[in-house]
């Protein structure tokens, strides 16, 4: 498993277990990887796949969200 898929399978539990709630805005890209100690491509990919399955949605502009379910 690449270390993307683990950063998003990361934020996904946190998701899942309540540390963000559906509407919630994600941290940003830079915030992201300053805590998880990865780059911010890293993050991207992360962010990218979690959006591919429907767990956040991306707003141009405004950041990253978490769906509603």
């Amino acid at each position: 498993m690449g270390i993307s898929q683990e950063i998003s399978f990361r934020l996904e539990r946190l998701i899942l277990d309540g540390g963000l709630a559906p509407g919630q805005k994600i941290p940003s890209e830079r915030q992201l990887s300053t805590r998880l100690g990865v780059s911010r491509a890293i993050i991207r990919e992360a962010l990218h796949e979690l959006q591919g399955r429907g767990v956040i949605e991306t707003q141009h502009g405004r950041g990253s969200f978490v769906a509603s379910i």
